[in-house]
């Protein structure tokens, strides 16, 4: 098969949509299979982080958006805005007119310019390269329209395949205007797709009012065999690497947990650590006045590199994810989530929100953790202080982290397992519609 894969982020551009891309990539070409990717000249001016791209041939479309704009105000170590940026007025109303089709296609990344050039570009590749398949990643939303408009030109000689990282109509935040032609114009364009694939079920359950035919293609893991042992501390580190979203009851249960826990076992705070890397310290700051006895614990890296957010989470007592959940909307499982599970630590799961069936399945079936809730918060509180005690406890004996996760069970969590799934799905005739 001969693959073009549209990514506006990818390497060396840092982001976790980028490591999506790239590992899905790298796995196609290890499996023998001809893959260009076409990107964003903007991935030389963000911030980045190095990776190996001499298997991968990669073009790239002229880019003027306001991340290229962004570079031009911003040091590239600045790539994203903080939380409390995001709150301001003036910026949730440009967040959500971005988000919002059709104006993503002039405002948010990607551009207009970006698509044009792109279609051209791609119409060229395909037809020198003699491309069978097709891959468009979201977010942007560009990179769809610009598969759409291929798929219009070249039909059934092409396979498209729309991937979704995360949900365009999202039901939690809604951040975007006119939901029911944002439905609309979804289903407009992504009924060309021959198949869509995102990273959950849950996300997979919403994304089915578009298209039929959806796969659950998960981020995968790179290493089966890191950190296999367990590897000595000299704190029970409490780890959270990335961004703080909207919405902190969880946060609050996390840290009223704490404070309880201090009152029982008051040396807790002399040996425990809570470990952030990422770009809203200021989030945790303004949550931590109001808890006095837990703030000293608190250590901010700041923006760190996947290898240095990589060595935190390995030396995690217990590494911490935040997500939401909703009505209609659960599974909501970041890359962060497979960072976690390739370290092997044990994992606490705080959902802002309703029961989410997949989290808990995921956690009980690799025996990874526990899920906490911010709705029954005494009874939810009473469960993470029995779980935190009990890998502390682990510590105090052993002085060192606790590698819980089976490496056998994560065999098919693997990126090369879940690219050769992907291929078996694309080469049976039925995908196509």
């Amino acid at each position: 098969m001969n693959f073009l894969f549209l990514s506006y982020y990818f390497p060396p551009l840092k982001s976790v949509g980028a490591i999506r891309a790239y590992e899905w990539a790298k796995q196609l070409r290890a499996k023998q299979h001809e893959i260009t990717v076409l990107t964003t000249t903007n991935r030389h001016l963000l911030a980045q982080e190095a990776c190996d791209l001499t298997q991968i041939e990669i073009q790239e479309a002229y880019t003027l958006d306001y991340r290229t704009v962004s570079t031009w105000l911003r040091p590239k170590n600045t790539f994203h805005f903080e939380e409390n940026v995001k709150k301001k007025w003036w910026t949730r109303v440009s967040i959500r007119l971005k988000n919002t089709l059709p104006f993503s296609f002039f405002l948010d990344e990607g551009g207009i310019l970006y698509i044009v050039i792109s279609v051209f570009k791609a119409i060229k590749i395909i037809k020198n390269q003699k491309i069978t398949h097709l891959i468009s990643s979201y977010r942007p939303y560009a990179t769809h329209l610009i598969a759409f408009c291929l798929k219009k030109i070249f039909k059934q000689k092409i396979h498209w395949t729309a991937d979704f990282r995360d949900l365009q109509v999202d039901p939690f935040y809604g951040q975007y205007y006119f939901h029911r032609l944002q439905i609309g114009l979804n289903r407009f364009f992504l009924k060309r797709a021959d198949m869509i694939t995102t990273v959950s079920n849950g996300l997979a359950h919403s994304l089915k009012d578009f298209n039929s035919t959806v796969y659950v293609l998960r981020n995968g893991i790179d290493e089966l065999n890191y950190h296999s042992k367990s590897l000595p501390t000299t704190h029970f580190n409490l780890v959270y690497t990335g961004t703080m979203f909207e919405g902190d009851g969880d946060l609050e249960l996390f840290l009223n947990t704490l404070a309880e826990i201090i009152t029982l076992i008051p040396n807790f705070a002399s040996f425990a650590r809570i470990e952030y890397a990422g770009k809203d310290a200021s989030v945790w700051q303004q949550h931590l006045q109001h808890y006095p006895t837990v703030a000293p614990m608190f250590n901010n890296y700041g923006l760190v590199t996947r290898a240095e957010a990589r060595q935190l989470q390995a030396t995690a007592g217990i590494n911490l994810l935040f997500s939401i959940a909703k009505s209609g909307l659960g599974g909501v499982l970041c890359g962060k989530l497979n960072e976690y599970l390739q370290v092997r630590q044990p994992i606490v799961v705080l959902i802002n929100g309703v029961q989410d069936l997949e989290f808990e399945q995921i956690m009980g079936d690799l025996n990874a953790g526990i899920v906490i809730y911010n709705t029954n918060k005494i009874e939810e509180a009473k469960r993470l202080t029995h779980f935190i005690l009990k890998q502390y406890d682990f510590w105090q004996i052993n002085k060192g982290t606790n590698p819980v996760i089976p490496i056998e069970k994560l065999e098919t969590w693997t990126w090369a397992f879940q690219t050769q799934q992907f291929l078996d799905k694309i080469s049976n005739e039925n995908v196509y519609q």
